[in-house]
């Protein structure tokens, strides 16, 4: 890698698959933070060279690479995959100003959005890109961390923020009405694409869910995709049996059991995902299944103290969850903001402790 660097013309596909190399390894040892630069740096390095090209990501006649020749494809999209799973975890290398551009990125690719998809890949790779433009979108709406306040901040208006979000949410829908026919001739496990196709699924309704509540303040509106929660454990199990690997390269059901986990309260769903997450401990690209159990044991036990009739009442649901690993000693400090009872849900107060796996 070193050699492809520093040759006069540099290699940058010998450097991008050696990436990927460091990355599995980073990864599969649970250094998430290494990753996460090397994730970061290298779509960099691609976001550079497309923009040399003739033609670049956003032209509608092309997906991903402008040379395919010199960069294919899969490697490009590859990365995007990796990104998406990096700032998923947490480990967001990325400015406040570059979520602001990027979350308008390819919106050519987006607009080219075919009526239906005649395959996996091609189903797959609009969905990397609108998923990729969505968490962008996602990460303006957080509490910015000190370290990403460099520059000034890009202003949006609320109704910028409106439009913005109706915006994104017609296009996820859009694409899954383009996936459903393909999607429901996947759904014999005889079929080549039964898992792909679940795994499609699950990864939408994970974006899905957390999308269309991107700017709701009260948890308890995430009561309503309870249909969605109970549709996804049930993909997950699917994607589980049979399966004994610990790593995988792609998101496939850790991402989705978290947020079932996080955001519903229903007391034998959320712990059927938190018990999916144990049965096999694996990692999924930068995600950690046993991590996720663990840290998701702790919020279930601050939520449910507050539990009426089976019901965890808005004033005790936790919210603007943080996590900061320290790799070497396989420590997570995690924190989340409760409301202070008798305040409904104005005043929050900080929780936080520390978990080992």
């Amino acid at each position: 890698m070193r050699e492809a660097v520093n040759l006069a013309t540099p290699d940058l596909r010998t450097t991008l698959v050696a990436s990927i190399l460091i990355i599995c390894f980073e990864t599969y040892h649970g250094n998430f933070e290494l990753a996460g630069r090397q994730i970061y740096t290298a779509m960099q390095m691609l976001e550079s060279w497309t923009s040399k090209q003739a033609y670049t990501m956003s032209d509608p006649l092309k997906l991903s690479s402008p040379a395919p020749d010199i960069i294919e494809d899969d490697l490009i999209h590859a990365f995007v995959r990796l990104d998406l799973q990096a700032m998923s975890n947490n480990a967001d290398q990325y400015s406040i100003a570059e979520h602001f551009r990027l979350k308008d990125a390819a919106a050519a690719v987006v607009e080219s959005l075919p009526k239906e998809f005649m395959d996996i890949t091609e189903a797959r790779n609009y969905f990397n890109i609108i998923a990729r433009r969505v968490v962008h979108f996602g990460r303006l709406l957080e509490p910015v961390a000190p370290i990403h306040l460099v520059g000034e901040r890009p202003r949006l208006s609320h109704r910028d923020i409106f439009t913005a979000h109706t915006s994104y949410v017609a296009e996820a829908e859009q694409w899954m009405a383009a996936f459903m026919p393909l999607f429901v001739r996947t759904r014999s496990p005889e079929n080549q694409h039964f898992l792909a196709g679940a795994t499609l699924r699950l990864n939408y309704l994970a974006l899905y869910t957390k999308l269309v509540h991107f700017l709701d303040k009260n948890e308890s509106l995430f009561d309503n995709e309870i249909v969605n929660y109970r549709e996804m454990v049930n993909l997950a199990k699917i994607l589980l049996e049979g399966d004994d690997s610990v790593f995988a390269f792609d998101l496939q059901i850790i991402w989705s059991m978290d947020i079932v986990a996080m955001k519903c309260r229903d007391p034998l769903l959320r712990r059927e995902a938190i018990r999916l997450l144990t049965s096999k401990p694996r990692r999924e690209g930068v995600l950690d299944s046993l991590l996720t159990a663990k840290v998701h044991l702790w919020l279930v036990g601050i939520e449910e103290k507050g539990m009426r009739d089976g019901i965890v009442p808005e004033e005790s649901r936790v919210r603007n969850f943080g996590m900061k690993l320290d790799l070497s000693n396989r420590v997570a400090n995690v924190s989340c903001e409760q409301p202070i009872p008798g305040n409904g849900i104005v005043e929050l107060r900080r929780l936080q402790t520390t978990i080992t796996w």
